[in-house]
């Protein structure tokens, strides 16, 4: 009984590192500066998602640097801000072309929107530190 009792309670610690969170963009009255720094008025309106789970090498622990993302719109469009902290002589870039598939070992920032709200559809929009940019639209219906 005592050891059902805690692999019950290990099984509950895990199934809350891994419970879905979210981040609810805030409207901006004003756009933000796109200047690389989120001191502006707007960028300090915006909440800040933290706390972040590694998904490779190893899904659902904790990611072992600080990553904070902010979310804003306005009327135009849609802004998203990440910081990425990390030893500069660690980050791992690679020069491919716009939309170039991105090897499994370099750092990138991704961003997917369930567009459809169905989990299922939607847009990535990824960024290098070498500034390489991909986006896609992402289907259910698409093969590999």
């Amino acid at each position: 009984m005592l050891r059902g009792l805690i692999l019950l309670f290990v099984l509950l610690l895990t199934l809350r590192g891994l419970t879905q969170k979210t981040l609810t963009a805030v409207k901006s009255s004003v756009p933000p500066v796109i200047d690389g720094k989120l001191d502006d008025a707007a960028w300090q309106l915006a909440p800040h998602a933290v706390d972040f789970i590694q998904h490779s090498p190893n899904y659902g622990i904790p990611a072992s640097l600080t990553t904070t993302v902010r979310i804003l719109y306005d009327d135009n469009a849609v802004y998203i801000a990440a910081q990425l902290f990390d030893n500069p002589s660690l980050i791992r870039k690679q020069l491919t072309a716009r939309d170039g598939e991105q090897q499994q070992d370099a750092d990138y920032f991704s961003v997917f929107l369930d567009t459809y709200n169905d989990k299922q559809n939607g847009f990535q929009f990824l960024v290098t530190p070498a500034n390489v940019q991909t986006d896609a639209k992402l289907d259910a219906g698409a093969s590999a």
